[in-house]
């Protein structure tokens, strides 16, 4: 329900422990600078403050909706692009459906047909951004994301 750019870490007291001694757990070293300042609650950095009012909101959506309506609308958002995928003639990309994931589905392209130039067409005529495969899967896969930020479903 957020743009990327925020993320949490924690640091154990055994961690910061071995990072007084040990120099290769640079993470944690550089952890060390936040500390000192966060006891007293700052955070020696530009903070990406407009993400913190995002996650507020988002955190008030998903409490008002409540978690188990949640789940249930991702899970029966993911089953509907399951189905439309095979109705469409191509294939889930996971093979178990015991661990299909309620939060994404990977959709495996024909042999001969481009994920990203599908991408670009939905993109182009129908105004929908979806997920591209990296890596060994780039070109080969697209990921559908059920909307999530709607409350509504």
């Amino acid at each position: 329900m957020l743009p990327p750019g925020l993320g949490f870490n924690a640091i154990s007291d055994k961690a910061r422990a071995a990072a007084k001694t040990n120099k290769c757990l640079a993470p944690i070293g550089t952890g060390r600078k936040c500390l000192k300042p966060n006891a007293n609650g700052f955070f020696p950095y530009t903070p990406a403050t407009n993400l913190l009012y995002g996650l507020r909101e988002a955190i008030a959506m998903l409490l008002e909706e409540g978690l188990d309506a949640v789940f249930a609308r991702h899970q029966r958002l993911a089953a509907a692009a399951r189905t439309a995928v095979q109705h469409w003639g191509l294939e889930v990309m996971c093979l178990e459906p015991s661990e299909y994931s309620p939060v994404l589905t990977a959709v495996l392209m024909p042999p001969g047909h481009d994920a990203d130039q599908f991408r670009k067409v939905v993109l182009d005529n129908y105004n929908m951004s979806l997920g591209s495969g990296l890596s060994k899967l780039a070109g080969k896969v697209f990921p559908h994301r059920p909307i999530s930020a709607s409350a509504t479903s």
